[in-house]
């Protein structure tokens, strides 16, 4: 026998043998999610095919859009793919959308796909059955004519935003009138003050208010003592520390020791000299120079700073008949707006019902 037969044979044995284990690869499977529709309906038939990675695969594309004469293909889906046995396999999946117009119980043939160009098919076909509507046609005055179109009486795109938003603004009032009414601290209110006098202001008053000495002895001092009077209460506003109850010279110690020495020289020579005066122990001369000099003294040392908050303000709580009539406007408040919310939205349903009717 010649060579080449033994060849010729040789390759057709393997291509019998390997052909079985090619094909028992290739795995086509078809499912409906429906049997049963009625005319009209839709239904989906699903194609599955299992194979080796990297294969082609082209499923049927239905070029006349029809399964078989009476089903039609409305619409077929993208390919899934799935990876199987860490990628060495690949499932491959296309939906079909269908539907028939006529009743009747169709057969649909074994789905073909083909694979590297080999063809395979599903195992078995697939069986649908399509009903009609049942008409009772004794009784034809059952079925009205359609209704012929109509112009919406209701443009409520823009109109219907605005009038929720409102409902909803005045459902947020009345929940904060509510919540502020429920509160269970008394109600209060900010007093605006008169800003306070400054003490370099209120000591050249008291200063200048003072009565000039005359030549009796208690008459000057009345005098010094008004005006240490007016001295001591000014540093003591001044420099915050209680110069009314201290000696001239723990006065000049402690300004000396704060570091606040403007004018002390004048400071403690006219404190001195009131302190011999009101001991009868020294005749002043000097008169109105020593108003002056205290004058001096406020002015040199004076501080402008802008008063603090609670010396504007003052809270204040209100009278109990005045939080009573408050509560009750804010409970009539309330009710008001949700009354308006309520009223609002019977108006947007009604006219949403004037539309679609």
């Amino acid at each position: 026998m010649p060579r080449f037969v033994y060849i010729y044979i040789t390759v057709w044995l393997a291509t019998a043998l390997a052909w079985p284990q090619a094909t028992a690869q290739v795995v086509v499977k078809t499912q409906l999610d429906s049997t049963a529709i009625l005319i009209g309906e839709q239904a989906h038939l699903r194609a599955t095919v299992s194979v080796d990675a990297k294969q082609k695969v082209t499923f049927p594309a239905f070029a006349d859009g029809k399964v078989v004469e009476g089903v039609e293909m409305l619409e077929a889906s993208a390919i899934d793919t799935t990876m199987l046995d860490g990628g060495k396999r690949w499932e491959l999946s296309r939906t079909y959308t269908i539907t028939s117009f006529d009743s009747a119980v169709y057969t649909l043939p074994p789905l073909e796909v083909k694979v590297d160009g080999g063809a395979f098919r599903a195992p078995h076909s697939l069986a649908l059955k399509v009903s009609t509507v049942a008409v009772d046609m004794a009784h034809p005055d059952e079925f009205r004519d359609p209704h012929g179109p109509t112009e919406a009486v209701f443009t409520w795109e823009a109109t219907l935003l605005v009038l929720s938003f409102l409902v909803w603004g005045l459902l947020a009032v009345a929940i904060a009138l509510l919540l502020y009414r429920s509160r269970r601290k008394p109600m209060t209110r900010m007093v605006r003050l008169s800003p306070p006098t400054p003490p370099h202001e209120r000591a050249i008053a008291a200063i200048r208010g003072i009565r000039p000495a005359v030549a009796e002895q208690e008459d000057v001092k009345r005098y010094y003592m008004e005006l240490t009077d007016a001295l001591r209460t000014y540093i003591f506003e001044r420099f915050h520390f209680n110069a009314r109850e201290m000696t001239t010279d723990e006065i000049i110690q402690h300004l000396t020791d704060s570091g606040e020495g403007d004018a002390l020289y004048e400071l403690q020579d006219l404190l001195q000299t009131a302190d011999l005066v009101k001991f009868a122990r020294y005749e002043a001369a000097e008169g109105d120079r020593a108003l002056m000099r205290a004058v001096d003294y406020v002015n040199t040392t004076k501080s402008i700073a802008p008063p603090a908050p609670d010396q504007l303000y003052r809270v204040e709580v209100l009278a109990e008949r005045r939080q009573r009539a408050i509560k009750l406007g804010l409970g009539a408040g309330a009710f008001l707006a949700i009354l308006g919310a309520a009223l609002l939205t019977g108006y947007i349903w009604w006219m949403m019902w004037l539309s679609f009717a």
